[in-house]
């Protein structure tokens, strides 16, 4: 079984290189704690001078054949430059 963890931004979309920077962080809580991030939770992301803030408003899972896709929907709350 695989895990396929994917991070969906609603409202206003920030660069690529935020949204990459977000996805990595995530994906690094799942590699180090083996947890994924709970509803309502934030997560503050940091790429050069700037700071982006993203609150999770939704979490859905799929399982797809044998493989398990965890759904994570976030909005931009903040963004300081």
């Amino acid at each position: 079984m695989k895990i396929h963890i994917l991070t969906d931004i609603v409202g206003q979309e920030p660069s690529e290189d935020v949204e990459n920077k977000l996805l990595d962080t995530v994906n690094s809580l799942w590699l180090d704690f083996d947890s994924v991030p709970e509803v309502g939770s934030e997560i503050e992301v940091e790429l050069f001078t700037f700071i982006f803030r993203f609150e999770m408003e939704g979490k859905r899972y799929k399982l797809v054949d044998n493989d398990i896709y965890i759904y994570l929907t976030y909005r931009m709350t903040y963004e300081e430059y």
